[in-house]
């Protein structure tokens, strides 16, 4: 199924039509087109509200997501099957607030993919999500200022299913590397 989404359309229309796309079929796939006019957070709570099914959440913003903490808790209380997390932010941007982060470190617990750029995701936050998911297959962090070495040692050391793991942007030091990782199926390192 395909819908035609033009520049004009507002949130409405959008909803609408993803949902007369729907017609009954359970898919847990949808696509969202950018337009000038488009409040990803109001659609995310719309979707959310409706579609408990959702698997998948990416947010791309250039200017990071200056929402409330309570509507990121009320998206991700509404996606129990949420499996794969990616949420981009600018390079001055700061992505979510320190409660956002809280949220989704506590309420995620099906996350197999994690890809997380441009965010002030802390070391506490990434041991409270590697913690809180024991089935995480990738991990990407790219430019999130506020990790160190200490975020790698919790991924080594909780993330036991671990496969595939990109880091980027910080300096590296032995600390993370104090004790044997546990992710002993890891197939792709990539640390720069």
């Amino acid at each position: 199924h395909y819908a035609h989404i033009c520049r004009d359309d507002n949130t409405r229309k959008i909803l609408r039509q993803l949902k007369n796309i729907n017609n009954g079929d359970r898919s847990k796939k949808g696509l969202l087109v950018k337009t000038p006019n488009m409040n990803y957070i109001d659609i995310l709570i719309r979707i959310t509200s409706q579609w408990k099914q959702l698997e998948s959440i990416i947010l791309c913003r250039e200017n990071g997501l200056q929402e409330s903490a309570e509507r990121i808790r009320y998206i991700l209380l509404n996606s129990p099957n949420l499996q794969f997390l990616n949420l981009s932010g600018g390079e001055n941007s700061v992505c979510l607030s320190i409660e956002g982060w809280n949220y989704v470190s506590d309420l995620c617990s099906n996350l197999t993919h994690i890809c997380f750029q441009g965010c002030t995701i802390t070391d506490e936050n990434i041991d409270r999500l590697t913690r809180n998911n024991q089935r995480l297959l990738s991990i990407e962090l790219d430019r999130c200022k506020m990790t160190t070495d200490r975020a790698l040692h919790h991924i080594f050391q909780n993330s036991i299913t671990l496969k595939s793991l990109k880091v980027n942007m910080w300096e590296i030091t032995g600390e993370a590397f104090e004790h044997a990782p546990k992710c002993t199926d890891l197939k792709c390192l990539a640390i720069g």
